[in-house]
């Protein structure tokens, strides 16, 4: 690719960075929600530990009926 012109080589360039800078803005975005939803997840999870082996605790969902 023969590009003749100064603005267009810096025209080029300027979009690739602009391009670059993009891609990682939205790699980056997506990487920190992802982060954020796995740790509300495991918020919700309880772990005992017996020694030092953690096992998941099940929470039992009773509901207490006054009637």
């Amino acid at each position: 690719m023969l590009i003749e012109s100064l603005a267009q080589k810096t025209r080029l360039a300027m979009m690739t960075v602009f391009a670059v800078i993009g891609g990682c803005t939205v790699i980056c975005a997506f990487t920190i929600w992802c982060c954020i939803s796995l740790v509300n997840e495991e918020r919700q999870q309880i772990y005992v530990l017996d020694g030092d082996i953690p096992f998941l605790a099940e929470r039992a969902r009773l509901e207490a009926n006054f009637t």
